[in-house]
């Protein structure tokens, strides 16, 4: 193929990448309205804050684009804390916006979107903790993260969401999966096979997970939505559409460790695929999703208790957003196929996110209204 075909190859590719759209298997999705879902975040004291790594920031980013194409303009902030990127309504918009969501105009000059760049979610204190008790290096306390730390991020989190009262709850959206793995996480000991390793290195997602979440659990006026870790499609460079739905998805993606393994030449190569560890997405994505259900099932058991003495503390509601099957898929609408079969297309498959994402919240919305007028009519 010529490079000039080459070239009209990868456009037909990418257009037919932007043109497919993902719908569920039964009902529909809330219709998109990009001003709706920012009126949803201004109501609230902190927005919406995205935490995680690098796929998180393109999806940030395409998110800011999505934005932008239905005339909701923002520019970047500032913050004291590192690695954190809020952004603000600029001033004509957000007037407007404010004004649409019966806010103070004050709550505009505030951040609207903010993006945390951290990979692991831990604090390298608390990485270094974990690693300790599941078995870490014997040089552990001078490892360094192979990622940007940001270091106090919940910290960021509590000050946004206490600026001031907001009618709904601010909206923290995270992820973690892509970089724990073996391959990465090289403060961890070697261990006596594979399976050892990846025994370990799930039981300090396991911690991680509970660290996090006893950081974040007692933040009255949040709303945590975990993302699930996408999947990564091995031969992504053999399929130019999507799969049919779910099920054909799954038959046809089973065994991923195989199947990276099968154009390898190389003892070297072969051991370093199997240190990516994308066998163990699904597994940790099942770490959070029953996390999530038993920290939102403590929460209304919590909150249903009878209060004597002074009132109860609001906490953080818990959801998990999985796009696992949404993306599983997509092994068209990687970026680079045959070279990165787990970064994707900005914004075919990220937009998709948002979708789900903006479908949610408009449910909680009229959760919320309902239960309101329940307690009015009582």
């Amino acid at each position: 193929m010529s490079e000039r075909e080459q070239e009209k190859a990868d456009a037909k590719r990418l257009l037919e990448v932007m043109n497919w759209v993902w719908t569920p298997k039964s009902g529909v999705l809330k219709e998109w309205d990009a001003e709706a879902f920012v009126v949803r975040l201004l109501k609230s004291s902190g927005g919406l804050i995205v935490v995680g790594d690098e796929i998180s920031e393109h999806y940030f980013n395409s998110l800011v684009v999505l934005l932008r194409k239905a005339g909701v303009t923002l520019d970047i902030g500032t913050s004291d804390y590192p690695h954190v990127i809020p952004y603000i309504l600029k001033t004509d918009d957000g007037e407007r916006l404010a004004k649409s969501a019966g806010v103070p105009a004050s709550r505009a000059k505030r951040p609207l979107l903010t993006y945390i760049e951290e990979g692991f979610l831990l604090s390298m204190e608390d990485l270094k903790g974990i690693a300790s008790r599941v078995g870490a290096i014997d040089d552990y306390a001078h490892w360094e993260s192979p990622l940007p730390q940001a270091d106090g991020w919940p910290n960021y989190v509590k000050e946004a969401v206490s600026a001031e009262k907001g009618e709904y709850e601010t909206i923290l959206l995270m992820n973690t999966g892509l970089y724990w793995s073996r391959q990465f996480l090289t403060i961890l000991k070697p261990r006596n096979g594979p399976k050892d390793e990846q025994n370990r290195l799930t039981e300090a997602y396991r911690q991680m997970v509970r660290t996090i979440s006893n950081q974040l659990k007692d933040i009255g006026g949040l709303s945590i939505y975990y993302r699930a870790t996408a999947p990564g499609h091995p031969n992504c460079a053999m399929r130019t559409s999507p799969y049919r739905n779910g099920k054909v998805a799954e038959t046809f993606e089973d065994d991923v460790v195989e199947r990276l393994m099968r154009p390898v030449k190389t003892d070297a190569e072969r051991e370093l695929r199997q240190r990516w560890d994308w066998d163990l997405f699904s597994v940790h994505n099942d770490v959070w999703k029953r996390a999530t259900l038993r920290l939102e099932r403590e929460r209304v058991l919590t909150m249903a208790k009878p209060v004597h003495g002074p009132r109860r503390k609001k906490m953080s509601r818990w959801h998990y957003l999985d796009i696992w099957s949404q993306a599983l898929q997509r092994p068209d609408a990687h970026y680079e196929p045959g070279e990165d079969c787990l970064n994707w297309c900005s914004p075919a498959i990220f937009d998709q996110w948002t979708l789900h994402l903006h479908h949610q919240l408009q449910l909680e919305m009229e959760k919320d209204s309902n239960a309101s007028r329940d307690v009015e009519s009582a």
